[in-house]
């Protein structure tokens, strides 16, 4: 037995290497990089505002110079939807006009759908959204200062822009954020990070769920977290969520932060804070509080992997006693 739990390490930790050569963060993406070449790809179109300036819809349809089709043809038309949700919530959604994509089901996180009516509000929103026709792309501004949370229109003419305009393709979508000089953003879990939740510029951050040991840095965990919590300037902070639960990774330079997505729909949601509480707070309204943890679960633990038999766990619950070692809950692996 002991040789079988060997040889399943060394199958794990080969798996684990194999893991950090095809998906290590900090790597050269692999995107469909118009950047600096050809024309805009999408403009908008038909746009139909909802009453009570609780948002629009609008269509978003190619426009000249197509990309290459190496990940997929360009789909369209799109649908560009800004719903005002509450004071403390906006969402933008993006996705495609004419046929159903994967989204997170409802009964996991329950929400609005985005084809229910909007209830009338007497808050003011906090947040509102403008857009550009050609190439198309939208701004998420603070009201009370004219603060831009979040912008994706590439700056610079169309021979030389900083980054691609919004692409979205069956299995491949991109966008990206202008980001001010001195952002600090936090969050994108959950991954062995030795440097803690600030991200750190020009590094590449992935967000693939794997059930596997932690012990390597850089290496994805159990839970996919597209959400970060920007803080500028005096501690004005808001969050950016990303509901979407397919493979993804987020490159972050000083400048830009691009998300790539390997399907699903753009589904964002945006919580103008002011402080990093306030973000939380209002970020766990949607998708929910966090348990209360039983009383148990404070006290001393003890799991391993290899456990063979009942009796040898009997004989380690003994031992610890025998020892004087406190132990409150003793937990069995894949065993």
């Amino acid at each position: 037995m002991q040789k079988e739990a060997l040889i399943m390490q060394l199958i794990m930790s080969f798996l684990l290497w194999m893991r950090l050569v095809l998906l290590i963060p900090g790597r050269k993406a692999a995107t469909a990089n118009r950047a600096g070449g050809g024309s805009p790809l999408y403009e908008v179109s038909a746009v139909e505002e909802f009453a009570g300036q609780q948002g629009f819809e609008a269509k978003l349809v190619l426009s000249g110079g197509f990309g290459d089709d190496a990940l997929g043809q360009d789909i369209s038309p799109l649908s560009f939807i800004v719903r005002v949700e509450k004071s403390t919530q906006l969402r933008v959604y993006i996705s495609d006009a004419k046929n159903p994509r994967w989204e997170i089901p409802h009964n996991l996180i329950p929400r609005q759908k985005i084809d229910s009516n909007l209830a009338a509000s007497t808050d003011s929103p906090l947040l509102f959204v403008t857009h550009t026709i050609k190439p198309f792309g939208f701004a998420v501004t603070r009201v009370s200062n004219g603060d831009v949370l979040f912008n994706s229109t590439p700056p610079g003419d169309t021979s030389n822009l900083l980054f691609n305009p919004i692409i979205f393709k069956d299995q491949y979508i991109e966008i990206s954020s202008q980001l001010p000089q001195s952002s600090n953003l936090f969050g994108l879990g959950e991954s062995t990070r030795s440097d803690g939740l600030k991200l750190k510029p020009n590094r590449t951050y992935t967000l693939w769920t794997t059930d596997i040991a932690a012990l390597f840095g850089d290496v994805d965990l159990y839970g996919s977290w597209p959400f970060h919590i920007e803080v500028r300037e005096r501690g004005v902070s808001h969050g950016v969520l990303l509901l979407n639960s397919n493979g993804m990774e987020i490159s972050y330079t000083e400048k830009y932060l691009t998300y790539r997505v390997i399907g699903g729909v753009l589904d964002f949601y945006f919580f103008p804070g002011p402080t990093p509480l306030d973000v939380v707070d209002q970020f766990t309204q949607l998708v929910g509080r966090p348990a209360a943890q039983p009383y148990w679960s404070f006290g001393f633990h003890q799991c391993r992997w290899g456990y063979r038999n009942v009796s040898i766990v009997k004989q380690v619950v003994e031992n610890f006693r025998k020892a004087k070692i406190p132990l409150d809950t003793m937990w069995n692996d894949i065993d």
